[in-house]
């Protein structure tokens, strides 16, 4: 597993140029979208409050989103992007970590989902965004991937099929985080964290062995 850098669907942060002033603004609109998610129902956030929050006009918020969902979306993948990099978890490296070696990435991602549960009830719920949800998984079927590819190298003729598996796997990941918060009393995030790897790994893990014929390195 680990966490591809896209702040919008199919666009890199690499390749996303802006100058700093406009990047300024942004973030300055995530920062207060994220602050006021601890302060009111995600419902009841206006524009008028992020902007009085964020000290930008209400054209500034205009220019820079078409609306307050994605505004959110890219608020909560920054986040997703700097709990990515917690312990250099990148590049497909962490799929030969053993079962129970969980990346610090995960239990920070899990641990940022925690402390903003309302907006992920919210988000991932039957009146939330589509576009949170499709970010999340994405971002979880591009780590899934990397992962895969990693193991690709030196089985290039092996029909491995792991675009499929990373969508498939990415998909259950994000239902298994939705059944988990929207739970009445749900588990810690450090007991789910923990289990949520451990079942990933365990279906990354056979998926490799089923397609190369080899058990995972570390499994």
């Amino acid at each position: 597993m680990a966490t591809g850098e896209l702040i919008e669907p199919g666009v890199a942060v690499e390749d996303r140029a802006e100058d700093p002033r406009k990047a300024r603004t942004r973030s300055a609109l995530q920062t207060a979208a994220l602050a006021l998610f601890h302060e009111k129902p995600v419902q009841e956030i206006s524009v008028g409050d992020i902007v009085m929050k964020a000290g930008v006009n209400r054209s500034s918020f205009y220019t820079h989103y078409s609306s307050l969902q994605t505004l959110y979306a890219d608020a909560l993948e920054s986040i997703a992007i700097e709990t990515g990099k917690v312990g250099g978890h990148s590049d497909g490296e962490d799929a030969n970590r053993d079962a129970g070696d969980m990346p610090e990435a995960v239990r920070s991602f899990v641990a940022h989902i925690a402390a903003n549960i309302d907006v992920y009830r919210w988000a991932l719920g039957q009146e939330g965004s589509p576009e949170i949800v499709h970010r999340l998984r994405e971002r979880f079927r591009i780590g899934l991937k990397q992962g895969f590819d990693h193991h690709l190298h030196g089985n290039e003729d092996a029909d491995l099929g792991f675009g499929v598996q990373a969508a498939f796997l990415a998909g259950g990941m994000v239902g298994a985080i939705s059944h988990w918060i929207m739970e009445e009393d749900p588990v810690p995030a450090e007991q789910f964290s923990a289990w949520l790897w451990a079942e990933t790994r365990l279906a990354f893990a056979a998926a490799v062995e089923r397609a190369t014929g080899q058990p995972l390195t570390g499994a």
